[in-house]
């Protein structure tokens, strides 16, 4: 009974998404409850997806069927105050899934337009908990992004991403992703902590701005910026260097990277930096490590780091 509850949850949404779809737009209101998905929802025009009245609301992906929870697409989306889990049962580290796999596994993914997600937590064992795609805007305050078995935010080129006030941590690679021409991420009074790769990876042609924000004790680098293409596709986590190259830029103020088991920034291949009134502390390695490329750091507190301060070569 509790199962066919679920399902039956996901059906109303599901056929007021469409109703919406086909109106240009419309309220689409979440009762408290668990919703188990069947297949993708897509939303269009001018939706707005909403918990009613403080309820606790609950989405499933599906346990067996590789689909995205919900598609975003060349609309204006409004989700508020709901908890979207992909694979919820598994919480597990899972071996590198596939392609496929890691591109379907996710919980929002968006081809155009723009989404405000306010107050919502996403969680997805098997893959990215937001996936932000060519011309696409997504706006996200006050939320959780946890627990992902791949990026929890990946931005592709020509996407776009203002986070603030949001937690970031214990997902399977980095924090937030940034990736190609155009790619850009504004990140305020954010906390990305505990990830297994980089807090922050913003690579070849990408633009990130931090500010306000704590990078600690992820796996490798609070913040990493490089000017390589490393990765094969944009949902493959297999580090393979390729020979596109082109110049990322990040810059940082007021902001913490600490205790991360590598360094606290790492700039690599023609990549520019620029940190200022940042604390730079206890870092496994070096606080900044620069190889290649260019830092600016402007009264910075650097200090306590295991190896190095400030390191910089040429490779």
């Amino acid at each position: 009974g509790r199962q066919r509850m679920k399902r039956r949850n996901y059906r109303r949404v599901a056929g007021a998404a469409w109703n919406a779809m086909q109106e240009g737009g419309g309220m689409v209101s979440m009762k408290k409850g668990v919703y188990e998905e069947e297949d993708t929802i897509k939303l269009a025009g001018m939706t707005t997806l909403k918990a009613a009245d403080r309820a606790q609301v609950i989405v499933l992906g599906p346990k067996k069927k590789d689909v995205v929870q919900f598609e975003v697409v060349n609309s204006r989306v409004l989700m508020q105050n709901i908890v979207f889990r992909r694979f919820a049962s598994n919480h597990e580290k899972l071996p590198t899934p596939s392609q496929d796999l890691i591109e379907w596994n996710t919980c929002i993914r968006m081809a155009g337009g723009l989404l405000r997600a306010v107050g919502c937590t996403f969680e997805s064992s098997k893959g990215i908990g937001c996936l932000v795609g060519t011309d696409s805007v997504l706006q996200m305050s006050r939320c959780k992004v946890q627990l992902c078995g791949s990026d929890g935010i990946a931005v592709m080129e020509g996407g776009a991403l203002t986070v603030n006030d949001t937690l970031v941590s214990d997902n399977g690679e980095n924090g937030i992703y940034v990736q190609g021409k155009g790619s850009i991420a504004r990140i305020y009074r954010c906390n990305l902590i505990k990830n297994q790769e980089n807090g922050a990876a913003n690579l070849f042609l990408g633009t990130m701005f931090l500010s306000n924000s704590i990078l600690q004790a992820n796996r490798k680098n609070g913040l990493h910026v490089c000017g390589n293409r490393v990765f094969v596709s944009p949902w493959n986590g297999v580090n393979i260097n390729t020979e596109a190259q082109g110049e990322a830029n990040a810059e940082a103020s007021k902001c913490t990277f600490k205790n991360n088991m590598d360094n606290g920034i790492h700039v690599t291949m023609s990549s520019k930096v620029t940190l200022v009134r940042c604390d730079i502390v206890g870092n496994q390695h070096s606080g900044v490590a620069v190889a290649s490329s260019v830092a600016k750091v402007d009264a910075c507190r650097v200090r306590q780091n295991h190896r190095h301060g400030i390191v910089a070569k040429n490779q």
